[in-house]
């Protein structure tokens, strides 16, 4: 007769005419005892199946002998937990993914406020079409071309329409200059009526093309040698 050993235990056999015949398994060395088995550390003994199993790790036997976890539940240190997928993490015994879970959102219990959406793991205010969600201390004059009408300072993340709205204008807290509204994204001077916004080193500048001797018919267009616009032509 022979043994071979299978994890914490010794599996016996012998040959007859030829043929292997196993055995029980009947003993294992060292650790706790029992009348009939010693079990290898960290096996230990458990009497009603008469085997050796490790708490830390069998699913049938977790934490203690006898002690079975789910259909959906791995043994891990001695405790049920759930077997969660690649990404997810194990949060109050209910797999989630942290990047888009509201209720966990970038970690377990980190719960984003009503109205809110987990985006990779930080909580963004919901939007409407048109609009871009902004970080906490900011303002919105909602497009407003005027100073006043806006509330500044702003504690909490909120939404601003960057094509046309004058505090955050192509981008958050983006001010535009008085006297300037946010159109398409851009600061652009604010011009009466005849008059025409124009460019230059110095900023934006409303003119009359139609008679400024620097700006005739167009912006930039400058009237030299002594001639004068008139009707948008140096003459």
């Amino acid at each position: 007769m022979r043994s071979l050993s299978y994890g914490f235990c010794v599996r016996t056999f012998s040959r007859l005419a030829g043929v292997f015949l196993l055995g029980v398994l009947s003993a294992c060395s060292g650790g706790a005892n029992s009348p009939s088995i010693v079990c290898n550390s960290p096996a230990s003994y458990c009497e009603s199946a008469n085997a050796c199993f490790n708490l830390h790790v069998d699913r049938g036997n977790c934490g203690a002998c006898g002690q079975a976890c789910g259909p959906v539940e791995n043994c891990l240190d001695g405790e049920c937990v759930s077997a969660c997928r690649s990404g997810e993490s194990l949060c109050s015994l209910i797999c989630v993914d942290t990047n888009n879970d509201v209720d966990n959102c970038g970690g377990c219990s980190q719960a984003c406020p009503s109205g809110y959406v987990c985006n990779l793991g930080q909580c963004d205010i919901v939007c409407p079409t048109s609009y871009s969600p902004c970080p906490g201390q900011g303002s919105v004059d909602g497009g407003v071309a005027e100073d006043a009408g806006y509330s500044p300072n702003l504690s909490v993340p909120y939404c601003a329409n960057l094509s046309n709205d004058r505090i955050n204008c192509g981008a958050c807290d983006q001010q535009c200059d008085p006297g300037f509204i946010c159109a398409g994204g851009e600061c652009i001077v604010t011009c009466r009526t005849g008059t025409t916004a124009c460019t230059s080193a110095s900023g934006m500048f409303c003119v009359d093309t139609v008679s400024d001797d620097n700006n005739c018919g167009t912006c930039n267009q400058i009237c030299t040698d002594g001639t004068r616009c008139v009707a948008g032509n140096c003459v």
